[in-house]
């Protein structure tokens, strides 16, 4: 095989397990979508000078959220092409920052120059914290031959395969890791500006319902 076709294999391949990961996966894709939305509403409401003195570190809470909101389709993109493990080690360090943001924003905080306390997140969090952990740790060679192992022939491929059990998995830490940054950024609207707020407590309840039907609550709350 020529070497200059593996980067058009690979996205043949990816493109692939995209169109499987749409069909397989449509409800949970609709709950991010739901998501997206409100997050792109606070990203409108957000864009105006603010009416009240900012304090309690919201200049780096602001960069921070900022931040995971640049990478919330580029992480949606990895997990529904097939490239989950990069995309559980980039839901990882999105967890690591958001329990940053609780810190900065509660004042609680351990230690200086020392990784955020995740102890500070609700429970769901922590849990897919420590499964994603589990996941992109390189000694736990298990869970790294079920990324990239071959569902045809005992040995190791480079180019990404649609997997159950990682796809739905990583949609629904990312779905949920979507609407505790919804909250966050809430927090901060309501540090910087007077007056009514958008309010997606429709849009979360939506959201979750949409979880709970399909039985990925109960997924991530087991793992």
């Amino acid at each position: 095989m020529p070497i200059g076709n593996f980067e058009e294999i690979s996205r043949q391949a990816a493109s692939n397990v995209r169109a499987r990961t749409t069909a397989d996966c449509a409800v949970l894709l609709d709950a991010h979508r739901i998501a997206s939305n409100v997050l792109f509403e606070l990203v409108i409401q957000g864009a105006r000078e603010p009416d009240k003195d900012s304090g309690n570190h919201v200049s780096e809470r602001i960069s921070l959220t900022a931040s995971l909101l640049q990478s919330v389709f580029i992480t949606q993109d990895l997990i529904v092409s097939g490239y989950y493990w990069s995309a559980a080690a980039i839901l990882r360090m999105h967890i690591e920052t958001m329990a940053r943001i609780t810190e900065l924003r509660t004042g609680i905080r351990r230690t200086e120059n020392k990784p955020p306390n995740l102890g500070i997140l609700p429970q769901t969090l922590r849990r897919s914290y420590g499964r994603l952990s589990q996941a992109v740790h390189t000694s736990g060679g298990d869970f790294l031959s079920s990324f990239t192992g071959s569902q045809s022939v005992d040995a190791a491929v480079a180019i990404p395969q649609y997997r159950a059990e990682w796809a739905g998995p990583l949609l629904t830490h990312h779905v949920l890791l979507a609407c505790e940054l919804i909250g966050e950024i809430l927090l901060i609207h309501s540090e910087l500006y007077a007056g009514p707020l958008s309010d997606p407590t429709d849009s979360i309840a939506s959201i979750l319902e949409i979880l709970e039907q399909a039985g990925f609550l109960k997924d991530v709350s087991e793992s």
